[in-house]
């Protein structure tokens, strides 16, 4: 599924034409452990991604939970990971 927003694309699975992807974590009073999930995005500004977030359908329903981006990198630095992680 992938959502679109002020001209960019958001989706928790890597789609044609992604250049970032987040890794977002989620703290909420009502969970005992903060979760995180990975978003892709043609977005290149951290900052608008996690304003993006921010205003969400989740945190509608769930107004106290925190969401942070832990984890911020390129397509390319995704590739650059995979392959040394493949050379181990």
């Amino acid at each position: 599924m992938i959502k679109s927003d002020d001209g960019h694309k958001y989706s928790p699975e890597p789609f044609e034409g992604y250049t970032h992807r987040a890794k977002v974590e989620v703290r909420s009073s009502y969970t005992k452990r903060p979760f995180s999930r990975d978003i892709y995005t043609d977005n290149p500004l951290k900052e608008s991604v996690l304003l993006f977030l921010e205003g969400s359908r989740y945190k509608e329903i769930n107004p106290s939970a925190e969401i942070s981006i832990i984890h911020w990198c390129t397509k390319e630095q995704d590739g650059v990971i995979a392959q040394f992680i493949d050379e181990l």
